[in-house]
């Protein structure tokens, strides 16, 4: 019995995560009745369009794959799948990555470096995860007190 040859390459991510966790990219090698080719073995490219740009190695074992990719910036990837490989195969869509912000750990205070006595004070407070990128869920509440000596 000879195994269906590959007709379609499939994959299934989610559209958006969060920093600092990882995503898990599912790709698989279909026969035209939809089922996996489990002896098929093949290497395919994943281009990533973000702010450093890379490329990802798939590398297919058993008609399918799993890849791992852990970011910490939150910006927004758009993924291309790629083959030079000498089979005519249907490739997956573009798909979009939206990397979220993780929860707030600290808060950061931007303000003048010397206050002159009598004039207002301005004082930026800004909420940012573990990696820097500006949080969006923080709640509560800030108390600042100056004093001058």
């Amino acid at each position: 019995v000879k195994s269906a040859e590959p007709h379609t390459v499939e994959w299934t991510l989610p559209a958006q995560q969060t920093v600092g966790q990882d995503v898990e990219i599912h790709v698989q090698a279909l026969d035209r009745s939809g089922h996996l080719c489990s002896t098929y073995e093949d290497q395919f490219l994943i281009r990533v369009s973000n702010s450093i740009g890379q490329e990802i190695r798939v590398n297919m074992k058993g008609g399918q794959a799993l890849i791992k990719i852990q970011n910490t910036k939150a910006e927004s990837w758009q993924l291309t799948f790629h083959y030079s490989g000498s089979r005519v195969l249907k490739l997956p869509e573009d798909r979009k990555l939206e990397w979220q912000p993780g929860p707030a750990t600290k808060l950061i205070l931007d303000g003048p470096n010397e206050y002159m006595a009598g004039h207002p004070l301005k004082v930026h407070v800004r909420a940012v995860d573990n990696w820097g990128n500006l949080a969006k869920t923080f709640q509560g509440t800030v108390i600042l007190e100056v004093k001058a000596s």
